[in-house]
Order: structure tokens, then C-alpha cells, then sequence
């Protein structure tokens, strides 16, 4: 549907951004090294840029990229309830507890909620 085809685009124009910018970093380093005789430390750019290429290109890429993000995320999360749990049964003062709640609390799914 249209957003598939908005994130295609999107992937689409950050790939012609970085293969626009390989170009001028590449141009940029090879003035330097005709003129100066001398590498210059744009060069190294390049590199960079074509981690950002093949992830601009690659879904499986960005899908492995998400996923590790979200264990880091999710690790980290349950690291934070522990604690507060922690707290909770190690006589921490009910501020020091809601102030950590408050600090933590992002969001409830939608599908989480019940009536009952």
C-alpha cells in the first residue's frame, strides 16, 4: 500500500543523498590528493558511506538493525523493572519509587487494557 511505497521512496532519496555525498567526498579527496599530494581525512567517509548504502538498500539490513535495537531496548527495560521491584522490597520510601515510575513510564499497548 501507499505506506510501503512512502518508505520505499524514503530508502530510495537517502540513497541518492549518500551516493550524491560519496561522490563529492570522492571528488573532494581525489582534488586533494592531485593538488596537495596529500590523503585527505575526508577520504575515510567513504567507508561510513557505504554501511550507509547498503543499509539504505537492504530491508533485511534494516530489519537485523530494528531487531537488535529492540533486544537492547527490551534488555534495558527489564533491567529498570527489576530495579524498581528491587526497591520496592528493599525498603526504598514510596517517592524514590514513584519518582522512578514516573521517570520510567513510556507507554501501555492499546490491547493490554481491559475493562475488567
Amino acid at each position: 500500500g501507499s505506506v510501503e511505497r512512502m518508505h520505499q521512496t524514503m530508502w530510495d532519496g537517502m540513497s541518492l543523498f549518500v551516493v550524491l555525498d560519496m561522490i563529492l567526498v570522492a571528488s573532494h579527496a581525489l582534488a586533494a590528493g592531485i593538488f596537495l599530494q596529500v590523503l585527505s581525512p575526508q577520504t575515510w567517509r567513504i567507508a561510513g558511506l557505504l554501511v550507509a548504502l547498503y543499509i539504505a538498500r537492504s530491508a533485511d539490513a534494516r530489519g537485523k538493525i530494528h531487531a537488535r535495537l529492540a533486544r537492547l531496548y527490551d534488555r534495558h527495560h527489564n533491567q529498570a523493572a527489576a530495579a524498581g521491584i528491587a526497591c520496592l522490597m528493599g525498603g526504598c520510601p514510596i517517592e524514590a519509587v514513584i519518582s522512578q515510575a514516573k521517570a520510567r513510564f513510556r507507554s501501555v499497548p492499546f490491547e493490554k487494557l481491559s475493562l475488567h
